[in-house]
């Protein structure tokens, strides 16, 4: 019985190179190997399927693709797609984004930062929702693990070690009483 860990990428590179020219040698070219070094992938795949996969033209020039490796076909494109996509690169386009970004925060940066964020977010990301909501410092950390927050703004006291943090501002509490109140004039 084949085992998927017996195939590699260079197996499947091979199969669909030789798919498409029909020919060891051009084969070869097109994946900067030497004939032999293919022809020894090709060994490998009719090991693993069980079956010769391609036979020599009966013309004398290339190679017929069995009726096995013909209906491999789409499949092996569809893996060489698939792999080729995980490396192709993403980016995140504000303009035409209709994400939904949770950010959790207290009052009063809400109440600093909150008009301006939105502002600047309508103008920039028409397309972009913000949702504003009261942190749970207890699970904060596991809600940004998982997605369920994406931006935590508050007291780096509360930061955990494994976040990516930017200071954006210095706040100091005040506080107002009437004269004469029963609390005093101590300190807090």
């Amino acid at each position: 019985m084949t085992r998927i860990s017996d195939m590699d990428i260079d197996l499947l590179l091979t199969l669909d190179a030789l798919l498409q020219d029909r020919n060891i040698t051009h084969a070869a070219a097109r994946l900067g190997i030497s004939q032999p070094a293919l022809s020894a992938r090709l060994a490998r795949l009719r090991t693993l399927f069980g079956e010769p996969l391609f036979i020599p033209s009966p013309h004398g020039r290339g190679v017929l693709p069995t009726p096995r490796a013909e209906a491999l076909r789409p499949q092996v494109t569809g893996l060489l797609r698939g792999i080729s996509a995980m490396f192709a690169p993403t980016a995140f386009d504000a303009q035409t984004s209709s994400r939904t970004f949770v950010i959790a925060l207290h009052e009063n940066p809400a109440l600093m930062l909150g008009t301006a964020l939105l502002n600047q977010v309508g103008t920039d990301a028409p397309g972009i929702r913000l949702r504003f909501a009261l942190p749970e410092m207890a699970e904060l950390p596991q809600q940004l693990e998982n997605g369920d927050v994406d931006l935590y703004i508050g007291v780096s006291a509360g930061a955990h070690d494994g976040w990516v943090r930017r200071k954006l501002l210095d706040d100091a509490f005040a506080t107002a009483q009437r004269k004469g109140h029963p609390r005093g004039t101590g300190a807090l």
